[in-house]
């Protein structure tokens, strides 16, 4: 490609991302949102879908009437690009990528089409925006922190398990932030005197093997990292953890909900509601890439005294009374 060219196609991304988005809703049609997530192929609804669309409705805007909400969901991290291509081919006036993998799938895949992440790891790292504080280019939206959080979710594990001193963790290969991920639990467990083993499973089939491994190796509980694979299997696993007999720590409320037994993280309703807001300001105008990337400011602690019941673990009441939310 000559510069010629190359400045060229720049330009003409630039006039997209500038375009008002404004005109085509005021001629009455309603714009497309693209919403790509993982999850089951059929895309079933969940609590954070339902926030996404409940925070659109806050600011006035109604599906059917201004809105069209295009979700589809990819149930393995090596999926992402074959649906996020599907999607692509409706023309949507705006993405949004719920998970930090569906966010990499859009970065490489739609350079010129306005997006909002969300539940983004680490956008700076992986080459979302420049900077939370003037993203640039196409991109912005909220991250999660999650793998932040890690260190917190060691701590909280050993608090809850203190005799337990063989702990693994569950991974998949593919995904961008799996080193990271590896880097910080292995970093929190040697101050802690922790022994650490990292698994991985790429699909579905790959689970009852690896829970099996676990347990066989003598690992006394799971650190489940968050990904499309772990989100779509949340009952298989939990199942799974319990025929095991193994306790598992999550990044996220509805695992735990799920089944599972102690869960750290962002508060995604809220998450998800934030970024309908972001949508709404860039359909009227706004730059991605002059929005700021916002960061959570409410984390969840949530903890399944039914599932501990069942793997006759006991909480410490002082876990208990921290915690944000307590299943019983």
């Amino acid at each position: 490609m000559t510069p010629t060219l190359i400045r060229l196609t720049g330009l003409l991304a630039g006039l997209v991302l500038a375009a008002p988005l404004v005109a085509e809703g005021q001629a009455g049609r309603p714009y497309r949102i693209a919403y790509l997530a993982p999850g089951a192929p059929s895309c079933p609804a969940t609590d954070i879908s339902r926030a996404f669309r409940q925070g659109l409705a806050d600011v006035g805007y109604i599906e059917g009437r201004d809105v069209i909400v295009d979700r589809r969901c990819f149930p393995t991290e090596q999926m992402a690009g074959r649906v996020l291509d599907d999607l692509l081919k409706t023309m949507p006036h705006i993405l949004v990528g719920a998970s930090n993998r569906a966010a990499v799938a859009i970065r490489d895949a739609a350079p010129a089409i306005p997006v909002v992440f969300v539940n983004a790891a680490d956008p700076v790292g992986s080459r979302m925006v420049q900077s939370l504080a003037r993203p640039g280019g196409n991109m912005t939206g909220l991250a999660d922190l999650t793998l932040d959080l890690n260190a917190k979710r060691v701590q909280l594990l050993h608090e809850m398990l203190p005799s337990v001193r063989l702990v693994s963790t569950l991974s998949t290969p593919d995904d961008p932030g799996t080193g990271r991920f590896r880097a910080e639990i292995d970093r929190a467990a040697a101050g802690l005197g922790l022994r650490i083993k990292h698994f991985m499973a790429m699909k579905a089939e790959d689970l009852p093997g690896v829970f099996e491994s676990i347990k066989k190796d003598g690992f006394g509980a799971v650190i489940v990292m968050q990904g499309a694979l772990f989100w779509t299997e949340r009952a298989h696993i939990a199942r799974l953890a319990a025929k095991q007999r193994l306790p598992t720590m999550y990044a996220t409320r509805a695992l735990v909900e799920g089944g599972g037994l102690i869960g750290y993280g962002a508060d995604q309703a809220a998450l998800y509601r934030r970024a309908a807001v972001y949508v709404v300001k860039i359909l009227k105008g706004a730059k991605p890439g002059d929005l700021p990337v916002e960061q959570p400011t409410k984390y969840d602690l949530v903890i399944n005294l039914k599932t501990a019941k069942a793997l006759s673990v006991t909480i410490p009441p002082s876990l208990v009374l921290q915690a944000d939310q307590v299943i019983e």
